[in-house]
């Protein structure tokens, strides 16, 4: 199955909605219209941050993060929490789900529930170098998991990167 979404301007074949299509046959099997997600009928979710892990699609609004059942559409959950367009994309460890967002914080979410697990500051944020405030995180995330199975998780600025343990 292949998963998209589309943010629906106004002049394009397929409304505003999350779409699940038959990778072999282009076949539709489940599409959930915008009123799925929100009653705000200009949702806008950000189309980059959509992603798949453990049958849970996982994806950001301006205002929302959501987790909908890869089989069925449905939302599994939703819960307040900032991706927009200067997140990053997902990385998982362990039922979780991590992104730098919008406000330049690195978040992690579970799964399953949506329950924020991690809500991390850039530490070097609002410092001043060279006559410049220093951002929060930029849209970058990396993952490093040992051999035990320990994750860790890159988040950078301009200036600096930072390691943090994975929550599990």
């Amino acid at each position: 199955v292949i998963y998209c979404g589309n943010n629906g301007y106004p002049n394009e074949p397929k409304p505003l909605g999350l779409y699940a299509y038959n990778w072999k046959t282009g076949e539709a099997v489940w599409e959930q219209k915008p009123s799925a997600f929100d009653p705000n009928p200009n949702l806008i979710f950000d189309a980059h941050s959509l992603a798949y892990h453990n049958q849970t699609i996982i994806f950001g609004s301006v205002s929302f993060m959501y987790g909908v059942d890869a089989n069925s559409g449905a939302v599994k959950w939703k819960k307040e929490g900032i991706i927009g367009n200067s997140g990053s994309p997902f990385v998982f460890h362990n039922g979780v789900a991590y992104a730098t967002s919008g406000d330049g914080l690195l978040h992690g979410w579970d799964l399953e529930t949506g329950e924020l697990l991690l809500n991390a500051k850039c530490p070097s944020e609002g410092k001043s170098h060279n006559g410049r405030r220093i951002p929060g995180f930029w849209a970058d995330i990396g993952l490093h998991v040992e051999p035990n199975g320990k994750g860790i998780l890159i988040a950078r600025n301009y200036l600096y990167a930072y390691a943090f343990e994975t929550v599990r």
